[in-house]
């Protein structure tokens, strides 16, 4: 694939969706500059949880970079 997608609920419910094997069978899946993006978790409010997954990512993959997207949906305008 040259995207993959992950729209996964939080971490704490889905912990192997965060996991190191989920990520490698992911880039398995992706072609030579295929992309893969999801959603982590809330950067202010679980700080651990999310350096934890970044350094996953940067295990397996080249780039590992975190963006934020504001959602207005979300009462506090951002995940």
């Amino acid at each position: 694939y040259d995207v993959i997608l992950v729209d996964s609920t939080d971490y704490s419910t889905a912990i192997s969706l965060f996991s190191h094997e989920f990520y490698n069978k992911l880039s398995k899946m992706l072609t030579k500059y295929g992309i893969m993006v999801f959603n982590n978790m809330s950067v202010p409010w679980e700080v651990k949880e999310f350096k934890s997954t970044k350094k996953n990512l940067e295990k397996i993959y080249k780039f590992a970079s975190p963006f934020q997207v504001f959602q207005p949906s979300y009462s506090s305008g951002h995940y």
